[in-house]
């Protein structure tokens, strides 16, 4: 028993390190290579989101004004949504009368926590810069949504490896596989024997 769960520990750690110590060659290297891919595309991943983002923010510099001392997300975030900093701040008027109709001094407090200083104010010279500043961000959240799922990935690669190195799970010993054109990619096709 033991033994099992050593086995299973070191191929949770080393994804199909057992299955290479039992001789399933072709598991150990999908465990392994899934891994390596995995860790390599986060990387690239994670790369082209920070040059997006970084991007973005210098973009908005020039073109909204915006405070360059000031990187916080949610700061990036309000410059995406708002136009500018008064449209921003009428929002926030907005929202204030709406959460306390009857209560000024708690709609003052609200706005207070909310508001900005004048010096983080910003204002877009033109709609078609706010524009591309919005699709600038969204492009940059598709590759930090890809790093999420990736880290997915590898911790699910790591659970089965162990798992199976274990033999709570029995994965079948692969015979093919097979890559195969779609309409948008690569499909993918694994022959497994029948149990």
């Amino acid at each position: 028993m033991i033994f099992t769960i050593i086995a299973g520990f070191y191929s949770f750690l080393i994804p199909g390190y057992e299955q290479f110590k039992q001789g399933s060659f072709t598991k150990a290297s999908i465990f392994l290579s899934t891994e390596i891919i995995s860790l390599g595309s986060i990387a690239f991943n994670q790369k082209c989101y920070s040059t997006l983002d970084e991007s973005a923010f210098v973009y908005a510099i020039e073109y909204a004004h915006a405070n360059k001392h000031s990187k916080s997300l949610k700061y990036m975030g309000h410059i995406e949504e708002y136009n500018s900093l008064d449209e921003y701040r009428l929002n926030i008027k907005r929202k204030a009368r709406l959460l306390y109709p009857e209560n000024l001094s708690a709609q003052k407090k609200y706005i207070l926590s909310h508001d900005y200083p004048d010096s983080l104010s910003w204002c877009w010279d033109d709609t078609s810069y706010h524009s591309k500043y919005w699709q600038m961000r969204v492009n940059s959240r598709k590759y930090l949504s890809r790093v999420i799922n990736l880290t997915g990935i590898i911790v699910l690669n790591h659970i089965i490896s162990g798992l199976d190195g274990m033999n709570i799970i029995n994965l079948p010993e692969i015979r093919t596989i097979e890559f195969y054109p779609v309409n948008e990619g690569l499909g993918l096709h694994i022959t497994v024997p029948w149990k």
